[in-house]
C-alpha cells in the first residue's frame, strides 16, 4: 500500500516527516512493494548510483531517479539543497 491510499501516512508526511520507498529483488525480478511520495536517500547511495553501480532496472538522469521495477515504475526528483551533514541524506519527492 502507498501513502496515498492511507490517510494518516500521507497526513504524516504532508508534515515534514519522510516514508520509505521499499524494493525488492527475486531472482532477476525488482519489485516495489511500497513507495512513498517523499522519502530520503543517503548521499552514499546517490553517490553509487552516479557511478552507475546499480540495478539496470534504476537510472539516475540528474536529479531525477526512475525505478522501472516489474509491478510499478517510480520516479523521485532529488532534491540537492536539502542535504542533512548530520544524516548524510537527501530528500527526494515525487515530481508534481
Amino acid at each position: 500500500m502507498g501513502s496515498f491510499e492511507d490517510p494518516t501516512r500521507t497526513a504524516a508526511l504532508e508534515h515534514g516527516k519522510h516514508g520509505h520507498c521499499i524494493i525488492r529483488r527475486e531472482g532477476d525480478t525488482i519489485t516495489v512493494t511500497d513507495a512513498d511520495p517523499t522519502v530520503l536517500i543517503s548521499a552514499e547511495l546517490v553517490d553509487e548510483f552516479t557511478a552507475g553501480n546499480r540495478a539496470p532496472e534504476v537510472t539516475l538522469d540528474g536529479d531525477v531517479l526512475t525505478i522501472n521495477a516489474a509491478n510499478r515504475r517510480v520516479v523521485y526528483v532529488i532534491d540537492r539543497r536539502s542535504y542533512d551533514a548530520h544524516t548524510r541524506c537527501y530528500v527526494m519527492r515525487w515530481p508534481d
